[in-house]
Protein backbone atom coordinates (compact mmCIF):
# COMPACT_ATOMS: atom_id res chain seq x y z
CA UNK A 1 0.00 0.00 0.00
CA UNK A 2 1.27 3.29 -1.02
CA UNK A 3 2.05 6.23 1.59
CA UNK A 4 -0.73 8.60 2.16
CA UNK A 5 -0.16 11.79 3.84
CA UNK A 6 -3.32 11.30 6.96
CA UNK A 7 -2.37 15.03 8.55
CA UNK A 8 -0.16 18.16 8.37
CA UNK A 9 0.61 20.63 10.85
CA UNK A 10 2.27 23.76 10.59
CA UNK A 11 2.97 26.85 12.86
CA UNK A 12 2.47 30.45 12.38
CA UNK A 13 4.95 33.10 14.00
CA UNK A 14 3.44 36.15 14.57
CA UNK A 15 5.04 39.99 14.75
CA UNK A 16 3.38 43.34 14.20
CA UNK A 17 6.10 46.08 14.99
CA UNK A 18 9.09 46.40 12.74
CA UNK A 19 12.67 47.14 14.83
CA UNK A 20 11.57 50.67 14.51
CA UNK A 21 7.90 50.24 16.05
CA UNK A 22 6.40 50.57 12.89
CA UNK A 23 3.38 48.41 11.99
CA UNK A 24 2.02 47.51 8.47
CA UNK A 25 -0.40 49.52 7.57
CA UNK A 26 -2.69 46.32 6.37
CA UNK A 27 -2.63 44.57 9.57
CA UNK A 28 -5.19 45.48 12.17
CA UNK A 29 -4.16 46.04 14.96
CA UNK A 30 -6.56 45.29 18.18
CA UNK A 31 -5.58 47.21 20.86
CA UNK A 32 -6.27 50.58 22.19
CA UNK A 33 -3.97 53.44 22.87
CA UNK A 34 -5.03 52.76 26.95
CA UNK A 35 -3.74 50.08 27.21
CA UNK A 36 -0.52 50.58 25.44
CA UNK A 37 0.22 53.66 27.16
CA UNK A 38 -0.22 51.18 30.85
CA UNK A 39 2.17 48.66 29.29
CA UNK A 40 5.04 50.93 28.59
CA UNK A 41 4.20 52.39 31.97
CA UNK A 42 4.74 49.38 33.83
CA UNK A 43 7.17 48.07 31.82
CA UNK A 44 9.90 50.89 32.50
CA UNK A 45 8.83 50.97 35.67
CA UNK A 46 9.60 47.22 36.11
CA UNK A 47 13.12 47.51 34.08
CA UNK A 48 13.91 50.28 36.58
CA UNK A 49 13.22 47.94 39.51
CA UNK A 50 14.84 44.91 37.61
CA UNK A 51 17.90 47.26 37.44
CA UNK A 52 17.70 47.93 41.32
CA UNK A 53 16.85 44.54 42.55
CA UNK A 54 19.74 43.13 40.67
CA UNK A 55 22.38 46.02 42.46
CA UNK A 56 20.99 44.96 45.06
CA UNK A 57 21.70 41.07 45.30
CA UNK A 58 24.85 41.95 44.59
CA UNK A 59 25.25 43.72 47.62
CA UNK A 60 24.09 41.26 49.41
CA UNK A 61 21.16 42.62 50.83
CA UNK A 62 18.91 40.23 48.65
CA UNK A 63 19.55 35.98 49.02
CA UNK A 64 18.56 35.63 45.04
CA UNK A 65 17.66 37.67 42.37
CA UNK A 66 16.28 36.62 38.63
CA UNK A 67 17.05 38.89 36.69
CA UNK A 68 14.23 40.04 33.94
CA UNK A 69 16.12 42.45 31.15
CA UNK A 70 14.72 41.51 27.95
CA UNK A 71 11.25 39.64 28.84
CA UNK A 72 9.16 42.72 30.22
CA UNK A 73 6.87 42.39 27.34
CA UNK A 74 5.99 39.00 28.31
CA UNK A 75 5.99 39.57 31.57
CA UNK A 76 3.56 42.76 32.06
CA UNK A 77 1.75 41.75 28.84
CA UNK A 78 0.08 38.79 29.28
CA UNK A 79 -1.41 39.16 33.07
CA UNK A 80 -2.99 42.43 31.68
CA UNK A 81 -5.22 40.68 29.02
CA UNK A 82 -6.60 38.45 31.96
CA UNK A 83 -9.13 38.99 34.61
CA UNK A 84 -9.63 38.99 38.07
CA UNK A 85 -11.48 35.70 37.99
CA UNK A 86 -8.59 34.16 35.92
CA UNK A 87 -5.56 32.14 37.08
CA UNK A 88 -1.90 33.17 37.20
CA UNK A 89 0.67 30.33 37.56
CA UNK A 90 4.27 32.03 37.16
CA UNK A 91 8.14 30.66 37.53
CA UNK A 92 10.39 31.80 39.88
CA UNK A 93 11.03 34.68 37.47
CA UNK A 94 7.62 35.75 37.74
CA UNK A 95 8.01 39.27 39.34
CA UNK A 96 7.25 40.93 36.54
CA UNK A 97 3.70 39.34 35.92
CA UNK A 98 3.30 39.83 39.32
CA UNK A 99 3.70 43.61 39.12
CA UNK A 100 1.04 43.70 36.31
CA UNK A 101 -1.40 42.12 38.10
CA UNK A 102 -1.06 44.70 41.45
CA UNK A 103 1.64 43.16 43.64
CA UNK A 104 3.86 46.03 45.44
CA UNK A 105 7.57 45.71 44.61
CA UNK A 106 8.56 45.52 48.17
CA UNK A 107 6.76 42.22 48.99
CA UNK A 108 9.00 40.91 45.72
CA UNK A 109 12.10 42.15 47.39
CA UNK A 110 10.86 40.79 50.69
CA UNK A 111 10.51 37.44 49.00
CA UNK A 112 13.98 37.73 47.30
CA UNK A 113 15.66 37.95 50.68
CA UNK A 114 13.77 34.84 51.93
CA UNK A 115 10.72 36.76 53.74
CA UNK A 116 7.63 34.79 53.57
CA UNK A 117 5.98 37.93 54.02
CA UNK A 118 6.68 37.94 50.43
CA UNK A 119 4.15 36.38 49.59
CA UNK A 120 1.29 38.72 50.98
CA UNK A 121 -0.37 38.64 47.14
CA UNK A 122 -2.66 41.47 46.54
CA UNK A 123 -6.29 40.61 47.56
CA UNK A 124 -8.62 38.79 45.62
CA UNK A 125 -6.04 37.48 43.46
CA UNK A 126 -5.96 34.01 41.31
CA UNK A 127 -2.34 34.01 41.57
CA UNK A 128 -0.24 31.26 42.43
CA UNK A 129 3.21 31.64 44.30
CA UNK A 130 6.07 31.47 43.03
CA UNK A 131 7.59 28.00 41.27
CA UNK A 132 10.94 27.97 42.14
CA UNK A 133 11.59 24.11 40.51
CA UNK A 134 11.71 23.94 37.03
CA UNK A 135 8.29 22.57 35.70
CA UNK A 136 6.10 21.60 38.91
CA UNK A 137 3.95 24.13 38.61
CA UNK A 138 1.98 23.04 35.48
CA UNK A 139 0.20 20.06 36.67
CA UNK A 140 -1.01 22.54 39.30
CA UNK A 141 -1.69 25.02 35.98
CA UNK A 142 -3.65 22.30 34.75
CA UNK A 143 -5.61 21.11 37.79
CA UNK A 144 -6.74 24.54 37.69
CA UNK A 145 -8.17 23.93 35.01
CA UNK A 146 -9.95 21.34 35.23
CA UNK A 147 -11.37 22.16 38.44
CA UNK A 148 -12.98 25.41 36.28
CA UNK A 149 -14.69 23.32 33.83
CA UNK A 150 -15.80 21.27 36.24
CA UNK A 151 -17.27 23.97 38.29
CA UNK A 152 -18.33 25.47 34.87
CA UNK A 153 -16.41 28.93 35.80
CA UNK A 154 -15.50 31.08 33.21
CA UNK A 155 -11.53 31.21 34.27
CA UNK A 156 -8.72 30.85 32.09
CA UNK A 157 -5.15 29.43 33.55
CA UNK A 158 -2.30 31.68 32.62
CA UNK A 159 0.83 28.95 32.91
CA UNK A 160 4.24 30.85 32.46
CA UNK A 161 7.30 28.11 31.50
CA UNK A 162 10.84 28.25 30.12
CA UNK A 163 12.08 26.38 26.95
CA UNK A 164 13.70 23.89 29.42
CA UNK A 165 10.75 23.30 31.12
CA UNK A 166 9.01 22.02 27.69
CA UNK A 167 11.90 18.99 27.99
CA UNK A 168 10.05 17.99 31.27
CA UNK A 169 7.59 14.98 32.57
CA UNK A 170 5.69 17.99 33.79
CA UNK A 171 5.24 19.49 30.83
CA UNK A 172 3.83 16.52 28.82
CA UNK A 173 1.56 15.24 32.06
CA UNK A 174 0.26 18.48 32.08
CA UNK A 175 -0.43 19.16 28.31
CA UNK A 176 -1.63 15.27 28.01
CA UNK A 177 -4.25 16.52 30.92
CA UNK A 178 -5.07 19.63 29.12
CA UNK A 179 -5.38 17.95 25.44
CA UNK A 180 -7.62 14.90 26.32
CA UNK A 181 -10.14 17.08 28.91
CA UNK A 182 -9.65 20.62 26.74
CA UNK A 183 -8.99 22.72 29.40
CA UNK A 184 -8.78 26.24 29.38
CA UNK A 185 -4.81 26.46 29.98
CA UNK A 186 -2.54 28.81 28.21
CA UNK A 187 0.56 27.72 28.46
CA UNK A 188 3.44 30.59 27.58
CA UNK A 189 6.52 29.81 26.85
CA UNK A 190 9.44 32.65 27.40
CA UNK A 191 11.84 31.07 24.68
CA UNK A 192 15.30 32.68 25.39
CA UNK A 193 16.54 29.73 23.73
CA UNK A 194 19.07 28.48 26.73
CA UNK A 195 17.14 25.99 29.00
CA UNK A 196 19.28 23.99 31.42
CA UNK A 197 19.68 21.54 28.51
CA UNK A 198 21.46 24.24 26.56
CA UNK A 199 21.26 26.41 23.55
CA UNK A 200 17.55 25.42 21.69
CA UNK A 201 19.16 25.27 18.29
CA UNK A 202 21.09 21.87 19.85
CA UNK A 203 18.46 20.40 21.01
CA UNK A 204 15.44 20.97 19.54
CA UNK A 205 12.71 20.59 17.11
CA UNK A 206 12.36 23.65 15.12
CA UNK A 207 9.99 25.67 17.23
CA UNK A 208 8.66 24.88 20.17
CA UNK A 209 5.28 25.41 19.99
CA UNK A 210 4.90 22.54 17.90
CA UNK A 211 4.67 20.00 20.52
CA UNK A 212 1.39 20.65 21.33
CA UNK A 213 0.45 19.27 18.25
CA UNK A 214 0.92 15.65 20.16
CA UNK A 215 -1.93 17.01 22.77
CA UNK A 216 -4.80 18.44 20.32
CA UNK A 217 -3.54 21.74 21.65
CA UNK A 218 -3.27 25.25 19.05
CA UNK A 219 0.42 26.64 18.58
CA UNK A 220 1.89 30.30 17.95
CA UNK A 221 4.99 31.20 17.87
CA UNK A 222 5.46 35.45 18.74
CA UNK A 223 8.58 37.31 18.72
CA UNK A 224 8.36 37.80 22.58
CA UNK A 225 9.93 41.33 21.93
CA UNK A 226 7.19 42.38 20.68
CA UNK A 227 4.45 43.78 22.67
CA UNK A 228 1.87 43.86 20.47
CA UNK A 229 2.10 40.38 18.82
CA UNK A 230 2.45 39.04 22.34
CA UNK A 231 -0.94 40.96 23.23
CA UNK A 232 -2.87 39.14 20.19
CA UNK A 233 -1.58 36.27 20.74
CA UNK A 234 -2.39 35.98 24.47
CA UNK A 235 -5.67 37.81 23.46
CA UNK A 236 -6.23 35.37 20.71
CA UNK A 237 -5.12 32.10 23.24
CA UNK A 238 -7.14 33.36 26.28
CA UNK A 239 -10.50 33.88 24.10
CA UNK A 240 -9.99 30.58 22.62
CA UNK A 241 -9.66 29.15 26.00
CA UNK A 242 -12.91 30.79 27.25
CA UNK A 243 -15.20 29.61 24.35
CA UNK A 244 -14.02 25.63 25.81
CA UNK A 245 -11.93 25.12 22.42
CA UNK A 246 -8.42 23.84 24.58
CA UNK A 247 -5.07 25.06 25.53
CA UNK A 248 -2.67 26.89 23.63
CA UNK A 249 0.85 26.53 23.25
CA UNK A 250 2.42 30.33 22.51
CA UNK A 251 5.90 30.55 22.11
CA UNK A 252 7.31 33.74 23.39
CA UNK A 253 11.03 33.93 21.27
CA UNK A 254 12.91 36.52 23.35
CA UNK A 255 16.46 37.15 24.51
CA UNK A 256 17.57 37.70 27.90
CA UNK A 257 21.09 39.28 27.68
CA UNK A 258 23.60 38.85 30.55
CA UNK A 259 22.20 36.07 32.05
CA UNK A 260 23.72 32.77 30.11
CA UNK A 261 25.62 29.90 30.71
CA UNK A 262 29.66 30.75 30.99
CA UNK A 263 31.38 29.93 28.39
CA UNK A 264 28.51 31.08 25.83
CA UNK A 265 29.06 34.16 23.54
CA UNK A 266 25.75 36.10 23.28
CA UNK A 267 27.68 39.25 21.26
CA UNK A 268 25.55 37.85 18.11
CA UNK A 269 22.17 37.43 19.83
CA UNK A 270 22.43 40.46 22.15
CA UNK A 271 23.30 43.08 18.82
CA UNK A 272 19.73 41.43 17.72
CA UNK A 273 17.65 41.84 20.62
CA UNK A 274 19.26 45.63 21.00
CA UNK A 275 18.16 46.55 17.77
CA UNK A 276 14.19 45.05 18.66
CA UNK A 277 14.62 45.91 22.98
CA UNK A 278 10.63 45.17 23.36
CA UNK A 279 10.92 48.60 25.88
CA UNK A 280 12.22 51.21 23.17
CA UNK A 281 10.48 49.66 20.76
CA UNK A 282 6.79 49.86 22.26
CA UNK A 283 8.40 53.90 22.92
CA UNK A 284 8.89 54.46 19.21
CA UNK A 285 5.71 53.03 17.95
CA UNK A 286 3.97 54.92 20.94
CA UNK A 287 5.36 58.23 19.44
CA UNK A 288 4.84 57.09 15.97
CA UNK A 289 1.41 57.05 16.76
CA UNK A 290 2.11 60.96 18.76
CA UNK A 291 1.10 59.26 22.06
CA UNK A 292 4.81 59.74 23.32
CA UNK A 293 7.46 62.21 23.44
CA UNK A 294 10.94 63.42 25.46
CA UNK A 295 8.68 65.01 28.36
CA UNK A 296 6.64 62.20 29.00
CA UNK A 297 9.61 59.87 28.87
CA UNK A 298 11.81 62.26 31.51
CA UNK A 299 8.41 62.22 33.51
CA UNK A 300 7.83 58.57 33.71
CA UNK A 301 11.26 57.81 34.33
CA UNK A 302 11.44 60.20 37.36
CA UNK A 303 8.41 58.81 38.66
CA UNK A 304 9.30 54.94 38.15
CA UNK A 305 12.53 55.49 39.96
CA UNK A 306 10.58 57.46 42.81
CA UNK A 307 8.51 54.65 42.96
CA UNK A 308 11.22 52.13 43.11
CA UNK A 309 12.88 54.26 45.66
CA UNK A 310 9.68 54.48 47.41
CA UNK A 311 9.23 50.55 47.67
CA UNK A 312 12.98 49.76 48.26
CA UNK A 313 12.70 51.79 51.40
CA UNK A 314 9.60 50.38 52.97
CA UNK A 315 11.77 46.45 52.16
CA UNK A 316 14.94 48.12 54.04
CA UNK A 317 12.32 49.63 57.04
CA UNK A 318 10.78 46.56 57.68
CA UNK A 319 10.90 44.96 61.23
CA UNK A 320 12.04 41.85 61.37
CA UNK A 321 9.91 38.69 61.04
CA UNK A 322 8.15 36.79 63.80
CA UNK A 323 9.66 33.22 63.46
CA UNK A 324 6.40 31.92 63.92
CA UNK A 325 5.04 32.79 61.02
CA UNK A 326 6.50 29.48 59.21
CA UNK A 327 3.83 27.82 61.24
CA UNK A 328 1.34 29.82 59.08
CA UNK A 329 -0.61 28.87 56.08
CA UNK A 330 0.84 25.08 56.08
CA UNK A 331 -2.13 23.52 56.88
CA UNK A 332 -5.81 23.70 57.30
CA UNK A 333 -5.32 21.37 60.20
CA UNK A 334 -2.31 21.18 61.63
CA UNK A 335 -0.92 18.02 62.76
CA UNK A 336 0.17 17.53 66.28
CA UNK A 337 4.39 17.51 65.50
CA UNK A 338 3.67 21.32 64.46
CA UNK A 339 1.68 21.92 67.24
CA UNK A 340 4.51 21.10 69.77
CA UNK A 341 7.00 22.45 67.74
CA UNK A 342 4.87 25.50 67.74
CA UNK A 343 4.50 25.28 71.49
CA UNK A 344 8.00 24.91 71.84
CA UNK A 345 9.35 27.86 70.17
CA UNK A 346 6.79 29.98 71.77
CA UNK A 347 8.58 28.81 74.85
CA UNK A 348 11.84 29.64 73.77
CA UNK A 349 10.98 33.14 72.25
CA UNK A 350 9.18 33.78 75.57
CA UNK A 351 12.80 32.89 77.56
CA UNK A 352 14.57 35.28 75.32
CA UNK A 353 12.62 38.37 75.76
CA UNK A 354 12.60 37.86 79.34
CA UNK A 355 16.45 37.98 79.34
CA UNK A 356 16.42 40.76 76.73
CA UNK A 357 18.06 38.45 73.89
CA UNK A 358 15.79 39.74 71.24
CA UNK A 359 13.75 42.89 70.80
CA UNK A 360 10.18 42.69 70.59
CA UNK A 361 8.62 40.71 67.91
CA UNK A 362 5.97 41.92 65.76
CA UNK A 363 2.54 40.12 65.83
CA UNK A 364 2.17 36.45 63.86
CA UNK A 365 0.67 37.33 60.88
CA UNK A 366 -1.53 34.51 59.08
CA UNK A 367 -3.36 31.76 60.49
CA UNK A 368 -2.40 28.72 62.71
CA UNK A 369 -5.26 25.73 62.82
Amino acid sequence: MALKTVARFEVDRLELLDAEGRVDPGVAVDVTDETLLDVYKKMVELRIFDEKAAAMQRQNKLGAYPQLLGQEATQIVPPLVLTPKDWMVPTYRGHGAYHARGLKFRYILLYWAGDERGLRLPEGSNDMIFSFPVGTHLTQAAGLGWAAKLRKEDAVVLAYLGDGATAKGDFHESMTLAGRLGLPVVYLVENNRYGGAGPARERGPETIAQKAFAYGAAAIQVDGNDPLAVHQAVSEAVARARRGEGPTVAECDIYRPGTQAKGESPTADYEDWKRKDPVARLRKHLASKGLWDDNKEIRLKIESEALVRYETEEFEGALPPNPLNMFSYNYACAPWHLREQRKELEAILEIKRSRNEIDALPPVEGSFP
